[in-house]
């Protein structure tokens, strides 16, 4: 912490002003930072407010450490003795830079840190010292973040629901997206300091839904001041005097009267731009600083163990100079089974390269590496067909603007006879991109020259991530090969990256061309069709919105499909048994057993339907709700099974017929012995006695006589 004094300067020594962590001598132009090596400064997910400190502006001060550096330094300085020194009237006036700075001030032994930083805060503050200071490790909140939870949850919920469960909150927030300001299934959770935090990471269930808790993302940038717009602390624990962040005077952004239309100025570099630039000279070098990779050599053990030891005598220059390398910065895909040839870029850095990898059973031989910044392709050759074939992965890095004889040089170097695939980062709408670039017009005019062939996908194989971007077509297939050879090229849509994998299948046999699509084949019942028709489209829809619109035109494309495909269900499930009776596949049996159960849940549904439509017409007006009532209750009759007289059951038709004949031959028989003998005498003289000739004498009543 550097402080500020008002005590009248030693006439001894040379007046300097130190502001903001910089010391300004009026000898020199240039002003001198902070020191490098300064470790990067924590941020805070909120600060509090510094009380009890008054802001004034910058004052002058002795420099009191200049007698603890080396004389040779300080003799430049006191070259007169006794010479008053006067101090420079205007306070913003910047002067030259010295180059060594004061040496800074340890106190140990402190017991109560917090206390004693609170003590030196409020004594240098009455002073009106310019100061700045960073928030303690114990004052600040710990923060986390809670994945999957619905946007609509309210935050007071959450806040409830963690408290519920021994966790002390502050504050909640909802997460939006940068862009669209969306809320976001995440939220900001805040807790009071507690060495019991940590726990909070193991909670994987709140208000009922299954969370995740992580740690926020650590911020990049150095934190900018709001007060004084210097680098390293924040506007809450800053004491030094107000910069405007676009006119650099000393006075608050939020009171500067200037007009807009004025001309910045920096008050960090004295550029013409607002402080708060990030082209900003002295940001770009404090964040290069931050961002500086570690010097440190760590040596790998297993490569040291596996390596000769060289002889002390004649130690390796190579060794001595420069590390060991590291293996792992040569390691590449292993797969088993496989070979890989790899290309990297000239440079040799972790960027750009191609590789290939190929069966081992295949005979193949690798070709030497196409390596140039603008192309990098690794090649094999082999046959196809029983002919030579030459098969190329390439890339090619935007940046580059590749000429045609580039573009020649590579196409020749492959030979008569070639496949190229990989990204070439050429556009063009002839082979299904949305727009042309320069290298995809010259690719273009190339291959039309040459007589090439283009093979892409119909669909984008680039995904970016910027919403601002569009998915286009940049892995393509380049060939030069016989019209024997078939290939198709199909879009995997498989993203591991930001790249889909594209795959080219290349076959000596014609492809085989696809049927049309159609809803039925063969006859097509068109009467039945219409009467499911009319019973499942609905015409009364509303359409007001887009999405009313698509739900219609799927409601009505399912209507359609339903009616066709219900009437040659039958129809389907045959011709898969056929096909399963044929290949024996167990692919086409469990094809054949879903149409089978599908048929069967087909039938049942229409069969309840039936029935339902039946019971509904049955009335009591013509007797019909009696005669189902009699059918449903008749009990339906036993069949007997035949037996012979033995007991065994009759199974050929002669012995069932012989059981028939003579159980009609018993029962139907004359009784005799119910009739007496006197009785057939009489019945057998009736029947034999001769008819009367006239009629008989007609009857008279008493009347008449």
């Amino acid at each position: 912490m550097s402080t500020v004094s008002r005590t009248k300067p030693d006439k001894t020594v040379t007046p300097i002003k130190i502001k903001n962590n910089q010391i300004i001598s009026r000898n020199s132009g240039h002003l001198s930072t902070t020191d490098p090596n300064k470790r990067s400064l924590p941020t805070s997910p909120t600060t509090p407010t510094l009380r009890n400190i008054s802001i004034k502006k910058p004052k002058l001060f002795n420099n009191r450490y200049n007698v603890l550096a080396d004389h040779d330094d300080n003799g430049e300085n006191n070259d007169v003795d006794g010479s008053p020194s006067q101090e420079p009237t205007d306070t913003t006036t910047h002067t030259s830079v010295k180059e060594i700075l004061p040496p800074p001030i340890f106190v140990k032994g402190v017991e109560n840190f917090t206390d004693v930083l609170t003590e030196i805060t409020n004594l240098i503050g009455k002073n009106n010292a310019e100061f700045h200071t960073y928030q303690l490790q114990s004052e600040k909140l710990f923060r986390v973040v809670i994945r999957n939870l619905h946007p609509t949850t309210s935050v007071s919920e959450i806040s409830s629901a963690i408290e519920e469960i021994g966790f002390a909150t502050r504050q909640v927030t909802n997460i939006k997206h940068n862009l669209t300001k969306n809320p976001l299934p995440l939220f900001f959770v805040d807790l009071e300091p507690d060495s019991s935090n940590q726990d909070l990471f193991k909670v994987t269930s709140l208000l009922h839904t299954k969370i995740k808790v992580e740690e926020p993302h650590k911020r990049r940038e150095i934190p900018q001041c709001l007060n004084c717009q210097s680098n390293g602390h924040t506007r809450a624990y800053c004491a030094y005097a107000p910069r405007c962040v676009k006119f650099a005077e000393y006075h608050h952004t939020s009171t500067c009267n200037k007009p807009p239309d004025t001309p910045a100025t920096c008050a960090l570099c004295s550029g013409n731009h607002p402080a708060n630039y990030k082209g900003c000279t002295v940001h770009k070098e404090l964040q290069s600083r931050r961002r500086q990779p570690s010097t440190t050599i760590k040596h790998n053990q297993h490569y040291q163990q596996h390596q000769p030891t060289p002889h002390p005598a004649q130690p390796s220059s190579s060794t001595v100079n420069h590390p060991p390398p590291n293996p792992q910065g040569r390691s590449y895909a292993n797969v088993s089974g496989y070979k890989c040839f790899h290309t990297c870029h000239p440079d040799d850095t972790a960027h750009a390269g191609a590789a290939i990898i190929v069966r081992s059973t295949l005979k193949f031989y690798p070709l030497p590496n196409y390596q140039t910044p603008h192309i990098q392709a690794s090649t094999i050759s082999l046959t196809l067909n029983h002919q030579p074939i030459t098969i190329s992965a390439a890339y090619c890095p935007p940046r580059h603007n590749i000429t045609p004889n580039q573009f020649n040089d590579y196409f020749n170097y492959l030979g008569s006879k070639f496949i190229i695939g990989g990204d070439i980062n050429a556009k063009h709408t002839q082979w299904g991109c949305h727009t042309s670039n320069p290298r995809g017009n010259l690719l273009h005019r190339i291959i039309t020259l040459q007589q090439y062939k283009i093979l892409s996908p119909s669909s984008p194989t680039y995904w970016p991530n910027l919403p601002r971007k569009r998915p286009d077509i940049l892995d393509i297939y380049i060939t030069k090969i016989s019209n024997s050879l078939n290939c198709h090229v199909t879009n995997l849509n498989e993203p591991c990256s930001d790249h889909s994998p594209v795959l080219l299948t290349t076959d000596t046999l014609p492809p085989i061309k696809p049927l049309p699509p159609s809803l039925t084949n063969g006859y097509m019942d068109w009467e039945h069709f219409q009467l499911i028709l009319d019973k499942q489209i609905n015409l009364k829809t509303r359409l007001k919105p887009p999405s009313d619109i698509d739900d219609a035109i799927n409601s009505f494309t399912t209507s359609i499909q339903t009616a066709a495909w219900s009437s040659h269900l039958i129809a389907i499930k045959r011709r898969a048994r056929a096909i399963w009776q044929r290949t024996q596949y167990l692919s086409d049996k469990r094809h054949y057993n879903n149409l089978t159960q599908k048929l069967k849940r087909t039938l049942s549904e229409i069969r309840t339907e039936s029935f339902n439509k039946h019971l509904s017409s049955l009335t009591t007006k013509n007797n019909s709700i009696w005669k189902a009532t009699k059918n449903i209750l008749r009990t339906p009759q036993q069949i007997y099974v035949l037996k012979k007289p033995d007991g065994t059951r009759a199974t050929r038709d002669e012995e069932k017929a012989e059981i028939f004949r003579e159980h009609l031959s018993s029962t139907f028989k004359p009784h005799y012995a119910l009739l007496s003998h006197t009785k057939v005498d009489e019945i057998n003289t009736s029947l034999d006695s001769p008819l009367p000739m006239t009629m008989p004498p007609k009857h008279i009543s008493p009347h008449e006589v």
